[in-house]
């Protein structure tokens, strides 16, 4: 193997690795998820809302809206960007929409 020369410039440290909780991949964050609980109460959540079209055995299922879960309700944009809907949570629309709820991430 060749040995490979030092630049002269001193290193760049990017921060150390995050203790779990800390929002950010391997990088030390100042904002803990417990610190966004206590000032906004839940965290954000998305999810799908999914139906099924089709007849015996044709069967497809598609994703007709997309949302976001908030502690103030939940709202949902249709997938073609022109269905908005403002709901008291994920599963009441859901509920409403006749649709199957799924949690993204």
């Amino acid at each position: 193997m060749e040995r490979l020369a030092a630049s002269g410039s001193p290193p760049v440290y990017h921060g150390q690795e995050s203790s779990g909780d800390a929002i950010g991949s391997g990088v030390r964050s100042l904002i803990t998820q417990e610190d966004l609980r206590e000032s906004f109460g839940e965290l954000p959540r998305l999810f799908a809302l999914l139906q099924e079209f089709g007849g015996e055995g044709d069967d497809v299922i598609e994703v007709v809206t997309y949302g976001i879960s908030l502690s103030a309700g939940a709202t949902t944009i249709g997938v073609d960007g022109r269905l908005v809907g403002r709901w008291r949570n994920a599963e009441s629309a859901a509920r409403r929409l006749g649709a199957h709820l799924v949690w993204l991430g």
